[in-house]
């Protein structure tokens, strides 16, 4: 996903400042004043959290946020972190949060969703190996479920070996997948920086 970037020239600079400025200004302080907020977000603490989620997580130093909606479409991504910058060459580690209204799935707990999803990815791929779990386990402070498997991934067209680790875990109102995914050997195995991202998740109100 390529992320988008704005930049004002000199041109609409001039043109903002004779007509725009005149009739839109507050529109205009608005947007700049909630640039400014996603942009302080990243550089002091690479946080984001969302109330209306009742949901916390940090990228580790040197990682990017590829994508936070605090309002995302059911079963649509409402954070991704990445090791490297997209497009990447190779299988970029990631951290992908999927969020769903707690009344989207069936009335089950964490280690449920987990036996579900491990019987669905078994079904659609092919070479799916589960290595651990499912297991219980604690998910930001909240009852979660585990399991970690290895499968192949496709990124930029390419098909690579892949270390898939999959948690679940709910609050009251929504219901959380993350999935962490990397390489399984090499320098980007990425474990220890994965371990920092599931400890600074935190889940429900606090």
């Amino acid at each position: 996903m390529m992320a988008i970037r704005f930049c004002v020239t000199k041109p609409v600079q001039r043109f903002i400042s004779r007509s725009a400025m005149k009739h839109s200004f507050p529109l205009l302080l608005l947007l700049a004043l909630r640039l400014a907020v996603f942009a302080a977000d990243e550089q002091t603490n690479g946080m984001f959290a969302s109330k209306r989620l009742s949901f916390r997580i940090t990228k580790p130093s040197g990682w990017f946020f590829d994508a936070r909606d605090e309002n995302p479409a059911p079963n649509k991504t409402a954070v991704l972190i990445t090791k490297f910058r997209e497009p990447y060459e190779g299988l970029n580690p990631s951290c992908r949060v999927i969020v769903a209204p707690l009344g989207a799935l069936p009335n089950h707990s964490p280690l449920q969703w987990a036996e579900a999803q491990i019987q669905k990815d078994k079904r659609s791929r092919g070479d799916f190996v589960l290595l651990e779990g499912p297991k219980e386990v604690k998910v930001g402070g909240v009852k979660g479920a585990f399991f970690k498997a290895a499968s192949t991934a496709t990124a930029e067209g390419h098909t690579f070996k892949g270390l898939i680790r999959t948690y679940f875990a709910a609050d009251s109102e929504h219901v959380f997948k993350i999935t962490m995914v990397g390489p399984p050997e090499g320098a980007n195995v990425s474990e220890k920086e994965f371990a920092e991202i599931l400890n600074s998740i935190a889940i429900g109100r606090k």
